[in-house]
């Protein structure tokens, strides 16, 4: 019997290949996933957003980590598709009705080389929804400073139990927190939750020793003369599963069992389909040089037969490789879309049973729900937001400038003072270094870190932009043959379906101009009409 549970144990709590080195490993992440300290999936986020839904462990290995007091007191999801006009908001009153009043994805054509007027139907029946989700929201969920109160309480609570401040415990979700400062607190937390596990160490060493002389992993019967040479191991190794088990309960853990649930569903929605690669020069082959060599052309040819006949060569080209590319895109997004619509129901149950059991309150019952139906509308966007362009366009380009490489721009503060003009002479541009968090402000072409001016300068910006109209609206090139639509959902699309996302734009005779901002590039360019 004896045999048969250290056996047991063994097979529960030590890796079977390569176990010497791994074992700490293993029991550590044991302790950071009973401890609730492991870097959350943060599932609610849109998982486009990021580069990949996968991890590259995809066998399901990967251990299941407790969710945060973020993860089960969600924040309301940000909506990404705008209209700048007025919008009457859906009148669904139930998650359901809502999911049910998203449009359809867009089709492949519609992708590939989209129609202004469907594009703004499009966009208006999500804008109504999400709307709509911001009215129940407030309709059903607690004041936003009731729930910063819930979620600061868990927080005080769960940091309370682990023997850290708070400060210390939201370090460990931060992202910008250093790995040497995210171990530091995790041994802190191993110290004041679990003990001394020294014996443990040494046993690893032993068994990582030995399995180095054999060459190879160790047998059963191996394993039980390493435990039994280590007479307190066995004792510790007990004592380690009991104080990880006992830590998902009491003041601050939860239940363990609704953990669990929740734990099981973020993961769920991470395994929907990666998001893919789109790569035009494979896709086009040799005619992505000629392409490409058409293009180069066009920047320098003022005469509108040639611009013409570029265009015209360049899209017979090209039309194929947009056309397969939104195959590829819009099974991704539909994909996303059928995954989190699929999980709503789960998410429903969950939250019913988690106020029930009194890990929320009841005024937060419907907020993840709410913020499915916005993760699907945000999918939606990316129809056309995020479809993957191809690197060569017809557009003509000149750096204004680059930031250094962990930095990117503010862009609801930054460059938008009037106009294109506004944006190269007189803008004050906000910056922050995602590593580190500092902020940083150019202007009349100097940097210095945010200070009391600098932020004096940015309102002062803003407020010109209350009183500025974008340009909206239908060009047609010179031949009459070819259109370029500056929509109210902030795209520019090209004749080609190429599309832009201008932070100021004007038009100068026969050119539309406009600065782009693509990660840490500031761009000034020029589409020949």
């Amino acid at each position: 019997m004896k045999k048969t549970l250290l056996l047991l144990v063994l097979a529960c709590c030590i890796p079977t290949g390569g176990y010497g080195q791994g074992f700490m490993k293993k029991l550590k992440q044991k302790v950071e996933s009973a401890v609730g300290i492991s870097e959350s999936a943060n599932v609610a986020e849109d998982q486009a957003q990021a580069g990949s839904n996968h991890d590259g462990n995809s066998d399901g290995n990967k251990p299941t980590q407790r969710p945060t007091p973020s993860d089960k007191l969600q924040k309301l999801r940000t909506a990404t598709a705008t209209w700048d006009e007025a919008v009457t908001p859906s009148k669904a009153s139930s998650i359901e009705a809502l999911l049910k009043e998203l449009p359809p994805l867009p089709s492949v054509d519609e992708m590939a080389n989209p129609n202004a007027a469907a594009r703004e139907t499009y966009y208006r029946k999500i804008v109504a929804v999400t709307t709509r989700v911001r009215e129940l929201d407030k309709q059903y969920t607690c004041s936003d400073k009731e729930m910063v109160a819930f979620r600061e309480s868990m927080y005080a609570l769960a940091a309370q139990k682990l023997g850290i401040t708070e400060a210390e415990l939201r370090a460990l979700e931060n992202d910008m927190t250093s790995e040497a400062e995210k171990e530091r607190i995790t041994q802190k937390i191993v110290n004041n939750t679990i003990g001394d596990m020294s014996n443990l160490e040494a046993m690893a060493a032993d068994i990582e020793k030995r399995e180095a002389a054999a060459g190879g992993e160790l047998s059963d019967q191996d394993r039980l003369a390493i435990l039994a040479e280590h007479g307190n191991a066995m004792e510790d190794l007990g004592q380690l599963m009991e104080k990880s088990a006992s830590l998902s309960g009491g003041p601050g853990g939860g239940d363990a069992e609704l953990d669990q649930r929740l734990a099981e569903l973020m993961q769920k929605q991470m395994e929907g389909p990666s998001t893919p690669l789109i790569n035009y020069n494979k896709i086009l082959g040799k005619n992505a040089d000629t392409v490409k060599s058409l293009y180069a052309r066009l920047c320098n040819t003022d005469d509108p037969a040639e611009i013409e006949q570029i265009y015209t060569e360049a899209d017979e080209l090209a039309k194929r490789a947009r056309h397969e590319a939104a195959v590829t895109w819009r099974n991704y997004l539909a994909g996303q879309i059928e995954l989190n619509k699929g999980l709503h129901p789960q998410t429903m149950s969950l939250q019913a049973d988690m106020v029930k059991a009194g890990m929320i309150p009841a005024c937060a019952e419907k907020r993840a729900s709410l913020n499915i139906v916005t993760i699907c509308a945000n999918l939606l966007d990316q129809a056309y937001s995020e479809f993957p362009e191809p690197e060569f366009t017809p557009v003509c380009k000149e750096s204004i400038m680059k930031f250094p490489k962990n930095e990117r721009m503010m862009r609801a503060e930054s460059g938008y003072a009037t106009s294109v003009d506004g944006f190269l002479s007189g803008s004050v541009i906000w910056t922050i270094d995602e590593e580190t968090g500092t902020e940083y402000i150019y202007e009349n072409g100097k940097k210095r870190e945010m200070d009391t001016k600098g932020r004096q300068a940015i309102q002062q910006q803003q407020q010109k932009r209350e009183d500025y109209e974008p340009p909206y609206g239908t060009w047609t090139s010179q031949s009459g043959k070819w259109t370029a639509t500056y929509s109210r959902d902030g795209a520019l699309t090209l004749h080609d379906g190429s599309t832009f996302y201008p932070s100021a734009l004007k038009k100068e005779g026969n050119r539309l101009i406009w600065v782009e901002v693509s990660g840490e590039n500031v761009e000034k360019c020029t589409y020949k009409l």
